[in-house]
């Protein structure tokens, strides 16, 4: 309720900010959406909408997004952090990539055992300097036989940051709306869960499904029931996993069962909680987004095979990647703002990559299958992959890879277009298979892979792919990050102090708003002057033969309070 009741109050947000149809707060969606774009025009809203919304002129329904993910607070730390942050889906996409639009819940404590076992190991020896180390509480007298299970621990954590979200799940929230210059009073306010910003890891773990991607699972994917050997079957179609399923093998204690879809024997902390009106609950609630999919996931798959075709150590391949190189150079122009990177310092094959700039690696890989040096350089390379069919087909899919990325990276499209696009994804996969022929590890049994058949029912669910991209909330770590480097670095004391230090600098960025005439909104303390008798006055009935200074000093005073009062709720002590 307090995340909540920030994000509606801070005055960084305009107008603008909110999405609404026909910019008011109360309208319902139209009949026939034929388009897709924010949140508000996916399925999984219009579905809930229309079934949680009785009285549409006082009530407003506002989607939840939580976000999940672990950051190292330093280069030479072994302390992560990990925070369950949450925003609102009646901001725009734009407003939510923003890190104001975000709050924390919580977070989950992370330890590092090997480092807390060698201490223990330390500690035991007797050393001198072992009476100064501090030990973390999770390892000391711990049991080898100990059957503590690390995914129930973490759900269960989850759990209890999620207890005040269910309470206003069901209760509801009533508000003094405040929208394009009107205060719409005691709104009720609807919530819901919508899905889940999570990577692959993240999402293994929120679905309780097994976090190894080896030979021996039984699933890779964490939507459907499609067994590992069939994980690159293109035209793989196989029933969806749904929380009724796996909450009643958790509940009867079908272990077996579970190892069969891959799930572990644990209490999903997700499983409680309403995630619109789709069955699947978080099963389908973690979509697919293209910072790890697709730019870290398919992207990355497909330079490394072009480059694994050429032979990685060839002289072949040193002369492409300089070639990539020198292109990349040419291709640098300080106007051309809409381009991807392309000029690396160490060329497409090796270096620091980011996941942004792998468009910028594939749009170098095209200038080299059309142009004659780098069709002549890869025709004569010893492997003999590439002949004239082979240079074509190469060519054909780094191009329509690039042109697949730009279409997913719009900010609208054509229902019918999204439905075509379930088709079309078998072709790109089909692409994927008979050209770049991944061969090293599983191959193409992997989950980024078999995931690109979701993605479309993502779109028609949630929104345009940038609605659930996490390459946002990635960029916000920046921030944690310079908190916990304030901190003791004491495990025991580490979150609570990160938790501190981010309060403080939302109160500060709060307070320099108002300093620069951008006030808070004063919801829950009204604001009051009182005149030479002590009598309470409101702003417009301040006399002007009140002394200015003084009038200004009881403005600062009250402020400077009600910040104090605001990290008193954030559980941030501030003198």
């Amino acid at each position: 309720r307090d995340c909540v009741a920030s994000l509606l109050t801070d005055p960084r947000f305009v107008d603008d900010d909110f999405v609404f149809f026909e910019n008011n707060p109360f309208a319902p969606p139209p009949n026939k959406l034929n388009y897709i774009s924010n949140i508000n025009t996916g399925k999984c809203y219009l579905d809930t909408y229309h079934e949680l919304i009785k009285h549409p002129n006082k009530q407003i329904l506002v989607p939840i997004l939580l976000y999940i993910d672990g950051a190292v607070a330093g280069q030479f730390q072994k302390l992560k952090i990990e925070a369950l942050r949450i925003t609102i889906g009646i901001l725009k996409r734009t407003t939510r990539d923003k890190e104001h639009a975000w709050r924390t819940l919580g977070y989950v404590p992370n330890y590092n055992k090997e480092g807390s076992r060698s201490k223990k190991m330390f500690l035991e020896s007797g050393h001198d300097a072992a009476a100064h180390l501090q030990m973390e509480d999770e390892e000391e007298g711990a049991q080898d036989d100990q059957n503590v299970h690390e995914a129930q621990d973490w759900h269960q954590i989850l759990s209890t940051l999620l207890e005040s979200y269910g309470q206003i799940k069901k209760k509801g929230m009533l508000w003094d709306f405040r929208y394009r210059g009107k205060v719409h009073k005691d709104c009720e306010l609807v919530f819901f869960l919508a899905f889940l910003k999570v990577d692959n890891e993240e999402a293994d773990k929120c679905c309780t499904k097994y976090s190894s991607r080896g030979k021996g699972v039984k699933q890779l994917c964490r939507y459907c029931e499609c067994p590992n050997e069939e994980t690159d079957n293109i035209d793989a179609n196989y029933p969806l996993k749904t929380v009724d399923k796996i909450k009643s093998l958790v509940d009867q204690n079908r272990v077996e069962n579970l190892k069969a879809l891959s799930q572990q024997h644990v209490n999903n902390a997700f499983h409680e909680h309403r995630f619109g009106m789709r069955r699947q609950g978080v099963h389908g609630s973690c979509p697919i987004e293209l910072l790890h999919s697709l730019l870290l996931g398919i992207f990355l798959y497909v330079r490394n095979c072009f480059f694994g075709q050429i032979g990685p150590d060839s002289v072949s391949a040193a002369e492409i990647n300089a070639l990539a190189e020198l292109y990349g150079g040419l291709f640098t122009r300080q106007s051309d703002r809409d381009l991807p990177k392309t000029n690396f310092a160490k060329g497409i094959q090796k270096g620091k990559i980011m996941a942004k700039e792998f468009s910028g690696v594939l749009l170098n890989m095209a200038a080299i299958l059309q142009s004659s040096d780098g069709r002549a350089l890869l025709a004569g390379a010893r492997s003999n992959n590439f002949d004239e069919d082979a240079l074509d087909d190469w060519t054909l899919l780094v191009e329509t890879l690039l042109e697949w990325e730009a279409y997913l990276k719009l900010d609208k499209m054509e229902v019918y277009h999204v439905q075509r696009l379930k088709k079309k994804h078998r072709v790109i996969m089909y692409l994927l298979k008979k050209v770049a022929n991944r061969t090293k590890g599983m191959g193409m049994k992997i989950m980024k892979f078999h995931g690109i058949l979701h993605i479309a029912f993502d779109i028609l669910n949630f929104g345009v792919p940038m609605c659930v991209d996490t390459g946002s909330n990635e960029s916000h770590h920046k921030l944690a990050k310079m908190a916990a480097k304030l901190t003791q670095k004491d495990i025991r004391f580490f979150e609570g102090q990160t938790a501190q230090r981010l309060v403080e600098f939302l109160l500060l960025d709060l307070a320099m708003e108002e300093l620069n005439g951008n006030t808070l909104w004063e919801y829950f303390v009204e604001y009051v002057e009182t005149d030479s008798e002590g009598e309470l006055q409101s702003d417009e009935e301040l006399p002007n033969t009140l002394d200015t200074n003084r009038v200004q000093k009881n403005r600062i005073m009250s402020k400077c309070k009600r910040f104090t009062q605001a990290g008193h709720r954030f559980g941030c002590k501030i003198t």
